[in-house]
Parts: C-alpha cells; sequence; structure tokens
C-alpha cells in the first residue's frame, strides 16, 4: 500500500466498478452462471458489486486515516524545528545582553585605576570617600547580575560568557578594587561600622567567590 500512488487506486477502483457489471451482466457460458435470470438486473448488480464497494470505501478510509498520520508527524515535525529555532533566537538575544553589558564593563566608565587612586589618597577617619566607594560597588554589582544572567538564562555559550567576565574582571578592575578594599577591611576591623564601606566589603567578597574559576 505504501507504493500505491492514489492516482493508480483510483484507476484500479474504477475499473473494477466499471468491468465487473459488464461482466455479471454478460451472456453466461453456463446456465450456472446465467444471472440475467435471478432477478432484476440492477438488484443483481447492486448486490454483487456491494461487498466490493464496500472494501473500496474500506480502502479509501485507510488511505486517508494515512494520509492524516503522515499529516500530523510532519507538523509535529515543523513545530519541532521551530521551537529549536525559537530557542536559538532567544538564547542569541539573551546572549547580546550579556555581551553588551560586557561590553560596557569593557569600557571603564568609572575609570576605576583614577577612582581607586583618589579613594586611596584621600581616604581616612573622617573622610569616608563615599562617591568612589559608591562607584566600586555598583561596578561591581553589575559585574554580579551580569554574571548570573548569563548563568541562569544563557543554554548555548554559557561557559564561555562566564569565563569572558571573570578575565574582564582580573584583567581590568580586580587589582585597584583591592587596593580599595584592603583600607576598608582594616576600617572595619578597628571598629569603623559604616554601611558603604560593609556594602563595599561585602559585594567585594561576594564577587571573588562567584567568579573563582573563571
Amino acid at each position: 500500500m505504501e507504493k500505491i500512488t492514489t492516482r493508480q487506486l483510483v484507476f484500479v477502483l474504477l475499473g473494477i466498478i466499471l468491468v465487473i457489471p459488464f461482466i455479471l451482466t454478460f451472456p453466461a457460458i453456463c446456465s450456472r452462471l446465467n444471472f440475467n435470470v435471478t432477478g432484476q438486473i440492477g438488484d443483481t448488480i447492486g448486490g454483487l458489486t456491494a461487498p466490493f464497494i464496500a472494501s473500496i470505501g474500506a480502502i479509501l478510509v485507510f488511505i486517508a486515516f494515512r494520509e492524516q498520520v503522515r499529516a500530523n508527524a510532519e507538523q509535529a515535525r515543523v513545530n519541532l524545528e521551530q521551537a529549536r529555532v525559537n530557542d536559538q533566537i532567544r538564547n542569541l538575544e539573551k546572549t547580546k545582553i550579556v555581551i553588551d553589558s560586557i561590553n560596557w564593563l569593557r569600557s571603564d566608565s568609572f575609570q576605576i585605576t583614577r577612582t581607586s587612586q583618589t579613594f586611596i589618597a584621600e581616604f581616612n577617619g573622617d573622610n569616608m570617600c563615599y562617591e568612589q566607594l559608591n562607584k566600586g560597588s555598583y561596578l561591581m554589582y553589575e559585574f554580579k547580575n551580569t554574571f548570573n544572567y548569563a548563568d541562569g538564562n544563557i543554554t548555548a555559550g554559557k561557559e564561555e560568557l562566564k569565563s569572558k567576565i571573570g578575565v574582564l574582571y582580573r584583567v581590568m578592575f580586580q587589582i585597584d578594587l583591592e587596593k580599595m578594599l584592603v583600607p576598608c577591611v582594616a576600617y572595619d576591623r578597628d571598629g569603623g561600622r559604616d554601611t558603604i564601606v560593609l556594602e563595599f566589603i561585602g559585594i567585594c567578597q561576594e564577587l571573588s567567590v562567584l567568579l573563582r574559576g573563571h
């Protein structure tokens, strides 16, 4: 049945429907095969061809069912492929968000080296240099959020992006931020319980743990 086309089957069925009545009404070669004397010829043909027509109907139903199964399988394949493409598109969109954030971090908008130098030069018990501390904290929060977003939302290429974030932090910012961290830790240890200082210490330590190994 797999090799029979619909057109071929239609021709076969038409042949059967046209030929059988002709055969059944043809003068018989013997009396037992003479259907002309069994009643009205229409009833004879109808009774004899009914099983064939019913069989043909069953075959057509089977063909229709088979084609429907094929169509369903093809639609399922198309849906699966579309879902895969949609996942790829979403992943690319999310990857772009991470890459844009990495590029912003790479631009060093806060000029962290100058910020660190200013902080160290001005830091003392009376002047806490909150502006520089806030810049450092904000920068580290951006690293943390970018890393966590990549870790939780990216599928393909996740580890590569996380590695880029870690390398960028170590190469461009870690040294200067840790220079700011040293006096902050000393200040806190000496009893200077300042909220902004504690926030800076906390995010610096948290980011160091988060990016460890990347």
